[in-house]
């Protein structure tokens, strides 16, 4: 399998992609000048020397919590998380960068970061509950680190807008004329389902009328949804509008709708 892109070469042997593809391609009309800086760069990077610019190739780690591993055990393609690993491998492939991934305890302390700077070149902690003082332990061995779905004081970090997405959900539901709404999630110690509440009750208070509200907290085992979804239908006013926390946790409520 090869290891660049016709954008690399490209880049690297300063011509344009197509006259890449000729000279790949032995299609002719290109000086032999340059197609010898073509295959020139073609070397460099199968050789794994350079990257886009002629920066060295990196490796980059991806630390997943073994709590997200154990409700998808087939991480790349499925959930949430599943689908931002498929655009990180993407967008590092594209540059000529190498990801490799790996699993963690968040409540194991950091001495799995020991040695971590020999075996890659930047790290990315992924995950909502991912401790601030690991990122920062992280970061403090000179590490380049990107947390992602967690916001950590001092420490690169990339997050969804979980306030206003969850007041744009709940309030196309109001809209539809529901007047019971309930807001159920993993727990409200999360910093994202916590500020995905704080839209919701956002999204509430804009109503500009009664809204019956209930909250519903299911515990870090999501599979445990359909019982507390039960337990509300039997004592909530119907129809009832439901806002759930996660896309797993929608999919267990939908499993007994």
């Amino acid at each position: 399998m090869r290891r660049w892109t016709t954008r690399q070469v490209a880049r690297l042997a300063g011509v344009s992609p197509a006259t890449v593809s000729r000279v790949l391609n032995q299609q002719g009309g290109v000086s032999p000048e340059l197609a010898r800086r073509v295959w020139e760069a073609v070397r460099q990077l199968e050789e794994g020397k350079y990257a886009e610019g002629g920066q060295t190739t990196c490796r980059v780690a991806v630390a997943i919590p073994r709590r997200i591993e154990a409700y998808d055990p087939e991480p790349v393609g499925g959930s949430f998380y599943g689908q931002v690993l498929l655009g990180v491998e993407e967008v590092l492939r594209s540059e000529g960068h190498y990801l490799s991934l790996f699993t963690y305890d968040p409540g194991a302390g950091p001495e799995w970061l020991n040695g971590l700077q020999d075996r890659c070149d930047a790290l990315i902690l992924m995950g909502a509950d991912t401790p601030d003082e690991l990122a920062r332990e992280a970061a403090g061995k000179g590490l380049p680190v990107v947390v992602v779905d967690r916001h950590v004081r001092g420490v690169d970090s990339v997050i969804s807008d979980n306030v206003g997405g969850a007041e744009e959900v709940t309030a196309h539901v109001l809209a539809a004329g529901y007047r019971t709404v309930v807001y159920i999630c993993e727990t409200f110690q999360d910093p994202s389902f916590a500020a995905r509440r704080e839209g919701f009750d956002r999204a509430v208070q804009a109503a500009g009328r009664p809204v019956a509200v209930r909250y519903a907290e299911v515990g870090r085992g999501w599979l445990d949804a359909p019982g507390a979804m039960e337990e509300l239908l039997a004592t909530a006013e119907l129809p009832m509008a439901v806002v759930a926390g996660n896309d797993l946790t929608a999919l267990q409520i939908l499993a007994i709708a």
